[in-house]
C-alpha cells in the first residue's frame, strides 16, 4: 500500500504554522469545512469584507448567487491561486494583502540560527519566495494591475495559464502544514513526491481524518504525502495503516 520515497532534495524537518490565513470567521474553518465537503457556499455573500480601492472584493461566493458588486451577474467563486514573490517577501506580501481583504497562506517551518554564541528560533517561510491567496479572479487581476509589490503568477506547465489549486488538494495540504508544535512534518521536493509510486489513500482517523494523498515511506516511516504538482509536496508524521483506506477512482 506504500512506495518509498528518498527524503532527498527539498526536506525541512521541523516546526510549521501559518501566517495571516483566515480573514473571517467562515475561513478560519476552512479547513474542516472543506474536508467534508467538495464545495463550499456562503450564502451571507461577501466574507471577505475589506476593500482594495473603496470597491468590494467579490467574495467567496457560490457562482450561482448573485453578486452585491456587480448586480446581475453571477457572484465569482474564489479559487486558490500561486504567487510568486521575489526577495523572499512572500510574508510581508501576504500581510499586505490580508490588509485588503485577501485570503492567504504561507507555509512556515522553524529554524534555528545562531547569533552572538546563542540559539535563536526563528519562524521563516518553508517554500521560498511562494504565496498561496485566495480570491475571486476579477480582484486578483485588478490588484495585479495595480500593486506595485513583487508578484506574479506561478504559472502551469501543462496549460500555460496560472496555476489553480482545488479546495480540498488545499485543504488537506494546509491541515498538514499546520501540524501541531513538535510534529515531524517534512517537505518533500515535488518533482519526487509526484514520481514516487504509492497507494492513492484517505486517511480514517487521528488528526489528519479526511485527508487524502499518496501513502508513501519517508525517513523509514510511512506518511501522507500531499503534493501541489510543481510547488510543495508535504508529508505527515507516522500514519499507521491502519488509519488509512484505498481510494477506488471512479472509472
Amino acid at each position: 500500500m506504500f512506495s518509498r520515497l528518498s527524503a532527498s532534495g527539498l526536506e525541512c524537518g521541523g516546526n510549521y504554522n501559518t501566517f495571516g490565513f483566515a480573514v473571517c470567521e467562515k475561513s478560519r474553518n476552512f479547513v474542516a469545512q472543506t474536508q467534508m465537503q467538495e464545495t463550499e457556499n456562503y450564502p451571507d455573500g461577501n466574507c471577505l469584507g475589506n476593500t482594495l480601492d473603496a470597491t468590494p472584493l467579490a467574495g467567496c461566493g457560490d457562482p450561482k448567487l448573485l453578486s452585491e458588486r456587480n448586480g446581475d451577474e453571477a457572484q465569482e467563486p474564489c479559487r486558490w491561486h500561486v504567487f510568486r514573490v521575489t526577495y523572499g517577501r512572500s510574508q510581508q506580501v501576504g500581510e499586505a494583502m490580508d490588509g485588503l481583504g485577501f485570503e492567504t497562506f504561507v507555509p512556515l517551518m522553524q529554524k534555528v540560527y545562531v547569533s552572538a554564541g546563542r540559539r535563536v528560533r526563528r519562524m521563516v517561510p518553508a517554500i521560498p519566495n511562494i504565496l498561496f491567496v485566495r480570491a475571486a479572479e476579477s480582484d486578483i487581476k485588478k490588484f495585479k494591475a495595480e500593486t506595485n509589490l513583487p508578484v506574479r503568477y506561478f504559472m502551469d506547465r501543462a496549460t500555460g495559464k496560472p496555476l489553480l489549486v482545488p479546495d480540498r488538494q488545499m485543504a488537506d495540504f494546509i491541515s498538514i502544514a499546520r501540524m501541531a508544535e513538535g510534529e515531524d512534518v517534512v517537505y518533500l521536493d515535488p518533482r519526487l513526491a509526484a514520481m514516487a509510486k504509492g497507494t492513492r489513500v484517505r486517511v480514517t482517523g487521528g488528526l489528519f481524518q479526511g485527508a487524502e494523498g499518496k501513502f508513501l515511506r519517508v525517513r523509514g516511516d510511512r506518511r501522507l504525502v500531499v503534493t501541489i504538482p510543481g510547488v510543495a509536496a508535504v508529508a505527515t508524521a507516522f500514519i499507521h495503516p491502519s488509519l488509512v483506506e484505498p481510494i477506488i477512482e471512479k472509472s
